[in-house]
């Protein structure tokens, strides 16, 4: 039986980028709002929904709050 030890960090190495990535969308989306442009923010929250349900339901909070 072989094991593969680089897989795990391989994966890891995945969700930190996917966790990288929902922060930059929400961020810009964050951008958005502050320049007033709430259909941007809108696109941006669609892709956050996507990675982070929770950053999401807090970006769509401030959307439309």
């Amino acid at each position: 039986l072989k094991t593969y030890t680089g897989g795990n960090r391989g994966f890891q190495t995945g969700n930190q980028a996917q966790a990288g990535f929902a922060d930059a969308h929400y961020n810009l989306g964050v951008a958005y709002l502050s320049v007033g442009d709430k259909n941007s923010a809108l696109a941006e929250y669609g892709i956050v929904k996507t990675l982070d349900a929770e950053r999401a339901n807090i970006l769509f909070d401030m959307i439309y709050k």
